[in-house]
Formats: structure tokens, sequence, C-alpha cells
């Protein structure tokens, strides 16, 4: 199955679900997304940085050396 198929069939099997999106956290970029709605590839863009930033930010890695 494909990374699109998958997260089309996210979307549509999660309640409420308006977007679902594939994130490469090494390099920000956003491989793969499906969303309800149309959006500019600049506002894409800054939430798949946002999104890395979320699980490889600096409060994530002052938590991990706890």
């Amino acid at each position: 199955m494909s990374l699109d198929t998958t997260l089309q069939q996210s979307v549509a099997s999660i309640p409420e679900c308006l977007a679902a999106g594939y994130v490469d956290i090494s390099s920000d970029m956003l491989l793969s997304v499906r969303t309800v709605d149309s959006h500019p590839r600049e506002v894409l863009d800054l939430v798949a940085a946002a999104t890395a930033d979320l699980y490889q930010g600096p409060n994530i890695r002052s938590i991990e050396q706890m």
C-alpha cells in the first residue's frame, strides 16, 4: 500500500480528521499530505517544520537528558 493511500484511508477513517501527513523529521520535509481542504505549499511546509520541532525541538532534548 502506498503512503498516499494510507494517508487517505487514515483521514477517511478518523472521525473529524482534517489532515494527515508524513514528515521526514531529519530534514523537516513533508513527504506526503492529504487534507480535506487545499492549502498553499508554504503553509504545509511550516506545519512540517513545526511537527519536526515538536519531536526534536529543544524541549524534547531537555526531557530526554533528564
